[in-house]
């Protein structure tokens, strides 16, 4: 099932990637959480998977605010496993988000990424996204705290 499947891929990035998080929760309490997300799936919130050979390598999330001052800003999270990086998938995914954020007329994607993590700010520096603000020591492990970048990219 896409739920477990999809916990499965957030224990491994965890390992793969150093700035992605793995949440406090034990694994049932993670795939109740999931199943419970992907079975509520709206217009303000969506999750978009990319798999091969039927095996989950990747996803995106976005969700956006259903306030009327903020619904118009849709916010991401994208992961995918190291040996599918820079083929195409990600670019994939975000090119997703951007119709679905488009036909629910938002107005920008915008996310945070940590500001050491090169490789994903130059991957969303090519997608379009700018920089918007840098948050200090936003983001921490056990060991340090990391500044991260908000980026935005206007939905044209």
């Amino acid at each position: 099932n896409d739920a477990q499947e999809i916990v499965t891929l957030h224990a491994t990035l965890t390992k793969q990637h150093a700035f992605v998080p793995l949440e406090e929760l034990d694994e049932d309490s993670r795939l109740s959480w999931m199943e419970y997300h992907l079975k509520n799936l709206n217009k303000w919130h969506q999750i978009y998977i990319a798999k091969e050979a039927e095996r989950i390598i990747g996803n995106i999330w976005v969700a956006r605010d259903n306030s009327d001052a903020r619904s118009h800003v849709a916010y991401i999270g994208i992961a995918i496993l190291a040996e599918h990086c820079s083929k195409g998938i990600g670019a994939k995914l975000i090119k997703g988000v951007e119709v679905w954020a488009k036909q629910e007329s938002c107005k920008y994607l915008t996310l945070k990424v940590v500001a050491n993590d090169i490789k994903a700010v130059t991957f969303f520096l090519k997608q379009g996204f700018k920089f918007e603000t840098i948050m200090r020591g936003s983001y921490h492990t056990k060991e340090h705290y990391y500044d991260e970048y908000r980026m935005v990219k206007p939905i044209t």
